[in-house]
């Protein structure tokens, strides 16, 4: 578990000093006694994910997408016998491109769903009313619904 953590922070560095990000792929057990954490670009082409659409036209909304890069942006972060003050790190990022654009919800938004999810339960029965408070106040924003209710 402290390597896991290790990994997941050594990862949160690279983005500091590069401006990419690294999302955790798997761990592999690359032998009796190393452990290897593998990250890839989240810009990478071909590891995005699928976007699902609501059933609600009303909250349907077209997303902009983030830009993809065939830039064959790896991070491994290997440890051995356990042991996570002492990490090999190898980073392949084989072409250059825009930094990372985080799209994580506000500390205005942050706030709202926190004054509202202590409210009783006949003013705020759900988290979808949370979430169409924050489209009413900014229909414009990037956040899914999926965001508020794990805040929530």
């Amino acid at each position: 578990v402290k390597t896991a953590v290790m990994a997941r922070q050594i990862a949160r560095e690279v983005r500091e000093a590069t401006g990419y990000r690294f999302i955790y792929k798997r761990c592999r057990e690359t032998s009796a006694t190393t452990r290897t954490f593998i990250f890839f670009c989240a810009q990478l082409s071909g590891e995005e994910t699928k976007q699902r659409l609501v059933e609600d036209p009303k909250k349907q909304r077209m997303r902009m997408k983030m830009d993809r890069f065939a830039c064959n942006g790896w991070l491994r972060v290997a440890f051995t016998n356990d042991d996570a003050t002492i990490a090999r790190i190898r980073i392949t990022h084989h072409h250059v491109h825009e930094p990372y654009t985080d799209i994580n919800l506000g500390i205005k938004e942050k706030s709202l769903i926190q004054e509202l999810k202590h409210l009783a339960p006949s003013k705020v029965t759900r988290a979808l009313q949370i979430w169409d408070k924050i489209l009413a106040e900014n229909p414009d924003n990037e956040f899914t619904e999926k965001q508020v209710y794990h805040e929530w």
